[in-house]
């Protein structure tokens, strides 16, 4: 958006982490994911979850390097919560 002034009030940088941190924040109780007819989370939750895979790593003392993980899941919130654990854990996904 050419001509407008970058500021706190009205930018900020987000990285996937830093996204995930503030939709938590700011969009707490909407919805993040809906999956079929019965199945939805929260901003909240969607973090919580992922914050619980990123500490299910931290205990297995998984770091990045030392193994490749293959999840086979159908395209719904497993592969989600997976994909922000991991890069809350390691900053990166390889």
């Amino acid at each position: 958006m050419e001509g407008i002034y970058h500021c706190p009030a009205n930018y900020v940088p987000l990285s996937p982490i830093s996204f995930l941190e503030r939709a938590a924040t700011v969009y707490g109780d909407k919805v993040s994911i809906v999956y079929g007819s019965n199945v939805r989370f929260s901003w909240k939750d969607t973090f919580d979850r992922c914050v619980k895979v990123a500490s299910a790593l931290v205990q297995l003392k998984i770091c990045p390097g030392d193994v490749r993980m293959l999840v086979s899941v159908v395209d719904d919130s497993v592969l989600c919560h997976k994909m922000f654990g991991e890069v809350s854990r390691f900053r990166v996904l390889e």
